[in-house]
């Protein structure tokens, strides 16, 4: 699964789930990482419990059924703290170049179907290896094999709403609020299971996995749709970008970032990205037997469905080239026939 190997003096060289590099200084250790599990969005924690107390007509005033956004907008003047979050996430932050932004999406239109897969089958199923991010999920019940395609759809939209353009990105445009909306999303999740955590001590490990969809998960999510597309997706389909392309993708996503109050740290450049996403492979990547239920379910609630009918060998198929042998036997993801293998290197091709 892993090796290390001493390399020129003092630089280590790493080998995880298929992939290799040099530890740097711009590594962090699991152990370095760790109080990241204990932090978390804090202020929209507290904005969310305000806006669940707003009445609301008919049933909306349950969980998740509410208009977080709408009532955030509506009443940020009525509260400090509502207006302290209403502010900040439409500050533009003063690194933002919205050239780069439109360069970085254009990234995306460029790639479209290789980052897709890489979306599908490395960031999504591939995640499912994270043990923190199934221990969460599994609770949820986001990605049970009925409602997986109707996830992925969601997700789909949020993507192409970031993409949609630089104005789109911009406070009151599409991809703002979408990002905005997953934030609030992302804390209503948190405060639900916490809830439930002091109602029933052993529902969640708080002590083992940290505080759900904490500030290492948030990171590890915005890696997933940024240095893992640009540094093993599309290298895995034999697309390499350009210095200037990474560079504008992870500018985007490190926008996306910030207005999901997730962590910009490990986003401030390519080269930090990267080491980010090679200290995720080694610290987050621990297959458990939830992740492989997870997993399965994602292939089955994909099988055979429009836009792209894909049978299920074929994406078992894609998912093993995405992940590699190592990741994707820890899965159990059933190895492929030699037909399918050639069908996937020619879709590549």
């Amino acid at each position: 699964m892993a090796l290390k190997s001493p390399q020129h003096g003092n630089s280590t060289e790493c080998h995880y789930w298929g992939y290799s590099f040099h530890w740097t200084d711009l590594h962090r250790s699991e152990d370095e990482l760790r109080p990241l599990v204990h932090t978390f969005d804090s202020l929209a924690d507290e904005c969310v419990q305000r806006l669940n107390e707003i009445p609301t007509e008919g049933d909306s005033d349950k969980p998740f059924r509410k208009d977080l956004y709408a009532l955030l907008k509506d009443h940020a003047a009525d509260d400090p703290k509502l207006q302290e979050l209403w502010t900040q996430v439409n500050t533009v932050p003063e690194w933002v170049d919205w050239q780069q932004i439109q360069r970085g999406q254009d990234v995306f239109f460029r790639y479209g179907l290789p980052i897709l897969n890489v979306l599908s089958f490395e960031s999504l199923l591939g995640g499912m290896g994270a043990i923190r991010v199934v221990e969460t999920l599994a609770r949820t019940g986001g990605f049970g094999a009925k409602v997986v395609r109707r996830r992925l759809l969601e997700t789909l939209q949020h993507i192409l709403q970031v993409n949609s353009s630089a104005e789109g990105m911009k406070p009151g445009g599409e991809g703002h609020i979408s990002s905005v909306r997953v934030r609030l999303l992302h804390s209503s999740v948190r405060l639900k299971i916490m809830g439930l955590v002091e109602q029933k001590s052993d529902y969640y490990d708080v002590d083992k996995y940290g505080i759900p969809v904490n500030d290492l998960d948030c990171i590890g999510t915005i890696n997933t749709f940024c240095s893992s597309v640009v540094y093993m997706g599309l290298p895995r389909q034999g697309i390499f970008p350009s210095t200037q392309e990474i560079e504008d993708y992870i500018a985007l996503w490190r926008l996306v970032a910030y207005y999901m109050g997730t962590p910009t740290e490990p986003f401030e450049d390519p080269a930090r990205a990267r080491a980010t996403m090679e200290s995720l492979l080694i610290s987050e990547i621990n297959p458990t037997e939830i992740g492989k239920v997870l997993a399965k379910n994602i292939i089955i609630g994909l099988e055979n469905t429009a836009p792209a009918y894909a049978s299920k060998e074929f994406m078992e198929a894609l998912s093993r080239l995405l992940n590699g042998d190592l990741l994707s036997d820890e899965l159990e993801i059933p190895k492929s026939s030699l037909y399918y293998r050639l069908m996937v290197w020619g879709y590549c091709f």
